[in-house]
């Protein structure tokens, strides 16, 4: 939802869009959704940014969800943010960017910033770890996440019109979030750097 995954319940007497569980914070539920038949509860994964994991109890009565595992990590995943803003697109449009930081770093373009692009593949642009970040927050960087054209974020309609032909409109994305990033006063162009792997070479490449 405006670029955002969602973990929704569905009931199969009702044919409607299913109800939204709201999550602890944000993050990414990429998998583990587990329970029993007639057991009231079940266990889902929100990882993030810093966080590989941590498994959280969801109770059906209450609907109220409670941690059940943490990993156990040499630094406090709490200590890091991350929050969710949108930036102007080449056509005017409004695209989510997710920011990630240390808690008591402010963007304010003092701070090195690497922006991470990919669309490629129907992959959304959504929190997901690396071993690496955390060193990354820890050392006073910033993590900046745009949706581009050629992701998975608003269908397939979206993603064609980033892809094959169309590549250039995912770079002029990428450009677009990375000027809104340094108008906006969170980086300076000369601490700014593009990252990528794989399939995104052609975007952050360009």
């Amino acid at each position: 939802h405006r670029g955002q995954l969602e973990l929704r319940m569905f009931d199969p007497a009702h044919r409607d869009g299913g109800a939204v569980i709201p999550l602890p914070r944000i993050g990414s539920v990429w998998f583990g959704v587990s329970g029993r038949q007639g057991v009231p509860e079940f266990y889902y994964v929100l990882s993030d940014f810093a966080d590989p994991g941590t498994v959280y109890r969801y109770d059906l009565r209450t609907r109220a969800s409670s941690v059940f595992l943490a990993p156990q990590l040499p630094y406090d995943p709490s200590d890091f943010v991350t929050s969710l803003a949108y930036y102007r697109g080449p056509a005017g449009d409004s695209i989510p960017i997710f920011l990630a930081h240390q808690r008591n770093v402010h963007p304010d373009g003092a701070h090195p910033v690497m922006m991470y692009g990919y669309a490629f593949g129907n992959w959304s642009a959504s929190p997901w770890f690396r071993a690496h970040m955390a060193e990354w927050f820890r050392m006073g960087g910033v993590f900046a996440l745009p949706a581009l054209r050629g992701g998975g974020e608003f269908g397939q309609a979206w993603a064609d019109a980033g892809l094959r032909r169309h590549r250039q409109n995912a770079v002029d994305d990428f450009v677009a979030a990375a000027r809104w990033l340094v108008d906006e006063g969170l980086a300076r162009p000369e601490l700014l750097v593009a990252e990528t792997n794989s399939a995104g070479a052609s975007v952050v490449g360009a």
